[in-house]
Order: structure tokens, then sequence, then C-alpha cells
């Protein structure tokens, strides 16, 4: 079934009252471990927490009810294979103060998963980011700066196999993600779906 027969939604700015969601890699427990040891190597800045680490592959903002559901249907039609990522640069950003980590580059696999990304969610919606898609894993916020060098360490080695759409969640302890929808590579399950997420105003069991 072609996606864009499944739901049509007009871009209207985003929905003040709905969830801030968007789509990423989500890292396993190991490799979310190797990757907070990077941060908890710079003494400075408040590092993102070890459950929370992962490679954003679409911000999607508030969304609606509708949009919510636009995406949980367009995004069973993705099909990706693993990713071999190889985790060896530093980089800062000076305006939102975040230490980052990711590839040097962007294997070519990758940049067409976003692009495939891109066009599933054009029925929701979605408009895309028009700024180059960089790669790139948040360590910290709040850093000074400069990045630091990667140094004699090795690199971290991450066969990225899961896409999930998150929600991102404000509480008073800090952000909280919570996974709605997983999708894994070829090689493995297709979908694993939160059903409790779709539940608004109540406390949410972990995923």
């Amino acid at each position: 079934m072609n996606p864009e027969s499944e739901c049509r939604i007009e871009h209207s700015g985003g929905a003040l009252d709905g969830k801030r969601l968007f789509i990423a890699l989500w890292p396993p427990a190991i490799v979310q471990r190797e990757l907070a040891a990077l941060a908890a190597a710079e003494p400075l800045g408040v590092p993102v927490q070890s459950d929370n680490l992962h490679l954003t592959l679409a911000f999607l903002g508030n969304s609606s009810a509708q949009q919510e559901y636009c995406y949980r249907r367009v995004l069973r039609h993705l099909k990706f294979a693993p990713i071999a990522l190889d985790i060896h640069q530093m980089g800062f950003w000076r305006a939102p103060r975040i230490l980052w980590t990711g590839p040097e580059e962007a294997p070519a696999i990758l940049t067409t998963l976003v692009e495939n990304i891109y066009m599933l969610l054009q029925p929701c919606g979605f408009v895309p980011d028009p700024r180059p898609f960089r790669a790139h894993i948040t360590l910290k916020r709040k850093y000074p700066g400069p990045a630091p060098g990667w140094g004699m360490r090795p690199p971290v080695r991450w066969l990225a196999d899961t896409v999930a759409l998150v929600w991102s969640q404000s509480t008073p302890q800090g952000v909280r993600y919570q996974l709605l929808l997983k999708l894994a590579s070829e090689s493995g399950d297709q979908v694993s779906e939160n059903p409790f997420a779709r539940r608004l105003g109540k406390k949410q069991p972990p995923y």
C-alpha cells in the first residue's frame, strides 16, 4: 500500500498542545554506556543521561494526535539495512553550547535512510530541516567548549539496527524520552509498538 494513500495532512505549523516527537537511531545499552563514558571524561557541562543517548534522524516538533497516527502508519513502510557507524570525532556547537560526537563523515547508507524517512513523512505534513543532515550524538549541554580531541581512545563502533519514533517529555526531573515505536532493520523483527504511550496524561510504564 502506498503510504500517501493512508493519510494526508497539511502542515499547520505544529500543535502547541501535542507531543514533541523525533525519529532517531537508537543504540543498545552497551553502546549508550560507551558514549556516556566519553561525556564522563569531560568535567564541564551537563551530560545527557546514558539511556537518552541517540542519533537524531528527523525532528518532528510538536505534533497533533492526527500527525502522530500518520507517522506511525507511514513508518511501518520503512525498510533499511543495519548501518555500521565508526564514531571517533568530537565536536562543539557554540550557540546551543553542545558537545557532540559522531562519525567523521556520515556513510551514504545513513544519508539515504534520512532521505527515505523524509519522503515517507511528507503526507503527514512534515517539513524537513533545510540545513544539511549532520550525523551527531549530543553528549553534553551547557558545555563551554572547545571540543576535546579524540586522542588515543579506540573508536566507538555501533551497528545501528533500530529506528525509533520518540516522545520527548519535559518533567521536573529533566527530559524523559519514551519510545513510541521501534523499527528493526531488515535482518530483525520489523515493528515493536508501545501501546501505553498513546494514553496522554497518565503515568507511563517503562519501555
